[in-house]
């Protein structure tokens, strides 16, 4: 049975359809793609086949497996047309969540309304396909203008993939129309294939087949004006000591960047102020680093490029680290290997710091030719408590770090603090963890533009002073969460000490200006020892500010409504308040988004009951309906309606209109 919405708006619709004489033209409706999958994302064009100005545009779908719901809303208008890009994963859609859902048939109709008012409407069948289109398309990370297209279907899913590019205008982009994907099984089954695009906006659809089987969606990509990210002279291979210079173009005020260690998680970030278009960053890794690819990310508020740097050493150890357990007050005697790897003369000297005052430290040779090696000794005469500490060796700028750690016997303990070790993947590390922290788990929801505030507590779980701290936030790769990579610690956790069996607390915060999903851990180090804070994080749009400018709309136009219209928007408004107080922002949104369209379409069309708006109505006269007459109507409209309703559903695929790809170029006009 109809909901009451629903029937008003269904009799409204075959009161204009049988009783108003309109002199617009029947509108046409397009689907992108032709061919779309329950729940993807997809563009509805709405051409109004005439010049005439201002019209409004709406639409609404009729779910017959769902009590008979109608979901309505507007279309923005480009070019003379309307266009609405929907989808459930791009915050970017313009017309919000895809109505398409729910029901494998759905009955779409279109309504086009001129100031006089002339009102004229078309209705289209939506069957949608069974193959859901797994990926999306990504920009590659090599600088260029070049996008990567992989979908993650194999042969037993989808036996074809073709995709079209549309610019921002929907307008086919020149030879780009109806292309085939390639198929590979390496490294996984997926369709794919990469293309070069200029500097814009742009829709990729596509299309997957399997005999009568089918499925398909619309992505949106953004490629970035400009050079994001250049390196100077382009160069990609460092030694440790040496210095990269990243620079670049960015049409912002800042850019975000992000130094990434081979193992992913992140070792420096910075946001850098661009300047005449241009910006600007050098940084040197610190000699303790680990040798290996690094990915340098530059991110501006829509998109960001990545380049790989790879930093290996002039100058080789072995063992990277020294580490020994000797009885209390013996001598300790220690070795390391010295290699030259390079192709000229090094002189090298040692450093020491200020742990190792006990140690004599020297080498057996200080110039070193291509492939020449040496000997580092360590020596310490008289070992009565632990030594901790790093031996440098340098030619000039180049250099690597050497941490030493040398332990009495009967001082050690449980949860013992290892030294630092940068290279914890080569290293054996701490069996027991010197700390501990609490919460383990932050998950929670915000909204856009609200501060994220985590209170975590550090717990030193040792017998002497715990120091050293340092966070890196790693992130899931499935995540949205760039802005989280720059979250602040206060106080800083660097400059924490806490003494034996005591703790302190330090508050983890960030601001979201986006809305998504984070997904991730914050990784808490003080030497060797790891602990971790696992982030499960919602962010929603903010809405709250719309809530009261609609109950404001909504009592403006509280004259054109029946009371029920009315009753039923005020309660949209007060559950989106009520969703907003408990934290469902989802859920309040979707009240929100609802109240809009209901209220626009009925104030467009005037209230379901009452009067005819001014035309040639069959009733003559503009006076109102007494309860008799509204009654007599009332049940010839249900009538007359469910007979037209499946006189409509069983023509529906007669009248559905099937466009290819390839044939929309010719369906728009060259200004949208």
């Amino acid at each position: 049975m109809f909901n009451k919405s629903a029937l008003f708006a269904f009799l409204f619709a075959v009161i204009f359809a049988m009783q108003c004489a309109s002199a617009l033209p029947e509108p046409s409706i397009t689907i992108v793609p032709s061919s779309i999958s329950q729940d993807a994302s997809f563009v509805m064009i709405v051409d109004p086949m005439t010049s005439q100005a201002p019209l409004r545009i709406a639409w609404s779908v009729f779910n017959p497996n769902m009590n008979g719901n109608y979901i309505m809303g507007q279309l923005p208008i480009h070019g003379g047309k309307g266009i609405c890009y929907f989808s459930n994963t791009d915050g970017n859609a313009t017309c919000g969540p895809s109505p398409l859902t729910g029901s494998n048939m759905l009955y779409l109709e279109a309504f086009v309304i001129s100031p006089a008012p002339e009102y004229a409407n078309t209705s289209k069948v939506v069957t949608l396909g069974s193959i859901e289109v797994k990926g999306t398309p990504a920009l590659s990370n090599d600088g260029t203008n070049t996008v990567l297209l992989n979908y993650y279907l194999d042969k037993t899913q989808a036996e074809t993939m073709k995709y079209t590019v549309y610019d921002e205008n929907m307008q086919i982009i020149n030879g780009l129309a109806d292309k085939n994907l390639d198929y590979s099984v390496t490294p996984i089954p997926h369709f794919h294939a990469n293309i070069s695009l200029q500097e814009g906006i742009y829709f990729i659809s596509t299309i997957a087949t399997k005999g009568t089987e089918y499925g398909g969606k619309m992505d949106r990509i953004v490629v970035p004006k400009g050079e994001a990210l250049s390196i100077d002279p382009c160069r990609t291979h460092y030694y440790f000591g040496e210095s990269a210079n990243i620079t670049g173009s960015a049409d912002y005020d800042s850019v975000k960047i992000a130094v990434v260690y081979p193992n992913g998680s992140i070792a420096k970030r910075k946001s850098i102020v661009v300047i005449d278009g241009k910006y600007s960053y050098r940084f040197t890794p610190e000699l303790d680093w680990p040798e290996g690819t690094y990915n340098v990310t530059v991110a501006t508020d829509d998109s960001s490029q990545t380049r790989r740097l790879a930093f290996s050493r002039l100058i080789t150890v072995n063992p990277s680290i020294v580490r020994a357990t000797v009885e209390k007050d013996s001598s300790f005697n220690g070795y390391v290997n010295i290699k030259n790897v390079g192709d000229e003369r090094l002189s090298i000297h040692i450093e020491k710091d200020a742990n190792l005052y006990a140690a004599d430290v020297s080498v057996e040779k200080e110039e070193l030719n291509s492939q020449e090696t040496t000997i580092l000794n360590i020596s310490i005469d008289r070992v009565s408590s632990d030594v901790i500490g790093n031996v440098v060796i340098k030619d000039g700028i180049y250099g690597v770090k050497v941490p030493v750690a040398v332990k009495v016997e009967d001082d050690g303990e449980e949860g013992e603090q290892c030294p630092p070790c940068p290279e914890c993947p080569d290293i054996a590390t701490c069996e027991k963890t010197s700390f501990s922290v609490s919460p383990s788990v932050w998950s929670q929801d915000y909204v856009v533009d609200e501060e994220a505030k985590l209170t975590i507590r550090l717990t030193n779980k040792l017998n002497s002073t715990l120091s050293g701290f340092s966070y890196e936030f790693i992130s899931d790769y499935s995540s949205d969460n760039s802005e989280l990579s720059y979250a602040e610690m206060d106080p800083q956790i660097e400059d924490l000490e806490i003494d034996a069996d005591d703790y302190k607390e330090v508050e983890f915060s960030f601001v979201p200006n986006q809305k998504g999903t984070y997904l991730g851990k914050i990784e808490i180090s003080s030497g060797n020892s790891k602990s971790y804070v696992f982030v499960d994080l919602r962010v929603h749009e903010n809405v709250s500010e719309g809530i009261e400018a609609e109950r404001n709309n909504i009592e403006d136009v509280k004259d054109q409504l029946d009371s029920d219209i009315y009753d039923e928007l005020v309660s949209y408004i007060d559950n989106a308040e009520s969703d907003i107080y408990l934290g469902n922002y989802e859920n309040a949104k979707c009240e929100i988004d609802k109240a809009v369209a209901v209220r626009e379409v009925f104030s467009s069309y005037g209230s379901p009951s009452g009067d005819c708006p001014p035309c040639n109505c069959a009733t003559g006269g503009s006076g109102g309906f007494d309860m008799v007459i509204i009654i007599l109507i009332v049940v010839i409209l249900v009538l007359g309606g469910v007979g037209a309703f499946l006189f409509m559903r069983s023509k529906a695929g007669n009248r559905e209109e099937e466009y290819s790809e390839s044939e929309l170029e010719e369906e728009f006009d060259d200004d949208i």
